[in-house]
């Protein structure tokens, strides 16, 4: 997914639908966070083995199957519980390092007689929820922790007011055309995601009144339109129908004149990004104009080379540029014609 919302030309209503497929699957991994963890740890456990490390028995008999000879065998799980500092009062928890070096055979820091170590300054600010094994220690402290982030972070980015944007993609003609293709939404349902994404952006002259008025004879020239093109087709396949907002708006099937209102709403949701990659393109492209070397150049001169960078490419007419370079200024067009005759 994060290949597919990085290119250049990307669809917003399927990258909202890629990601409504990542929230499905890590909501569904947060729902079943032992099963997960337990058959993720066994993987680590595996790519450990191979790789020749050494694996504590507590973390063989966390995933080993009940009965079994790791299961059986495995000594009792280490407290990651201080004693003697949860008498002092002080919450106990040892870190992650003094647990597992614990666990490998050295030193433990809470046998009496022993010195606990001091907390590292890497692990002052690290979730250490005590637990009684080291496996539900890595479910408490990274697993579930790592899930709830991804989901809220998704959430925020993509929450509700993203939804309602996006929603205004469903007075495209694709959306009403084909009952069968994956594009196509019911009546009711195209009714109140276009009127949603109008409340999100009504200002001025746009409106859900307005806009819902004209939406009836919208679909209807469309489905004109597009039997008229099925039965003039010489070839079976069907007529191509506009899928993206600049086909639409310069589009020559309906007469856009009659949908002023409609008109408006499409050129607003041309505006929206679908992320925010391009934007990063930018400021990097920014960095390699604008060395230390070109310290001095001015603003005019810096956007014109970016544009030109941005947009490199556009397909131009370099004599048309010249002349209409030239047509600015009389000078210049004096010497523009002396130079060609």
């Amino acid at each position: 997914m994060t290949l597919k919302l990085q290119a250049a030309e990307m669809d917003i209503v399927a990258a909202y639908g890629y990601v409504r497929v990542v929230r499905e699957l890590f909501q569904s991994y947060r729902d079943n966070v032992e099963s997960k963890h337990l058959a993720w740890l066994k993987s680590a456990i595996d790519l450990a083995v191979q790789c020749g490390l050494e694996v504590s028995p507590e973390i063989l008999a966390a995933t080993a199957p009940a009965g079994s000879a790791a299961a059986t065998s495995a000594p009792a799980p280490t407290s990651l519980v201080d004693p003697d500092a949860a008498a002092a009062g002080d919450s106990g928890v040892i870190s992650s390092g003094a647990s597992a070096s614990a666990e490998l055979g050295g030193p433990n820091p809470a046998a009496p007689g022993s010195t606990r170590l001091p907390r590292q300054c890497a692990s002052v600010y690290r979730d250490n929820i005590p637990a009684n094994s080291t496996s539900i220690h890595l479910l408490r402290n990274m697993l579930i922790p790592l899930l709830d982030h991804l989901l809220t972070e998704l959430g925020s980015r993509f929450g509700e007011l993203q939804q309602a944007a996006v929603s205004g993609f469903a007075i495209l003609p694709c959306a009403f055309l084909v009952p069968n293709s994956p594009t196509f939404k019911p009546m009711t349902e195209r009714r109140a995601a276009v009127s949603k994404f109008v409340r999100l952006a009504e200002h001025g002259a746009l409106s859900v009144s307005k806009v819902v008025g004209e939406l009836e004879g919208w679909e209807v020239d469309w489905r004109l339109w597009y039997e008229a093109a099925t039965k003039a087709s010489v070839a079976e396949e069907p007529p191509r129908i506009p899928r993206t907002l600049s086909e639409v708006l310069q589009t020559r099937a309906v007469d856009m004149g009659m949908y002023p209102n409609i008109t408006l709403l499409l050129r607003r949701l041309a505006t929206l990004p679908v992320t925010s990659c391009q934007c990063e393109r930018s400021i990097s492209t920014l960095r390699l104009i604008k060395t230390h070397v070109r310290s001095s150049m001015g603003q005019d001169r810096l956007s014109d080379l970016c544009m030109l960078r941005w947009h490199y490419s556009f397909k131009f007419d370099l004599e048309q540029l010249l002349d209409d370079f030239a047509s600015m200024n009389s000078a210049r067009k004096s010497a523009l014609i002396l130079s060609k005759s």
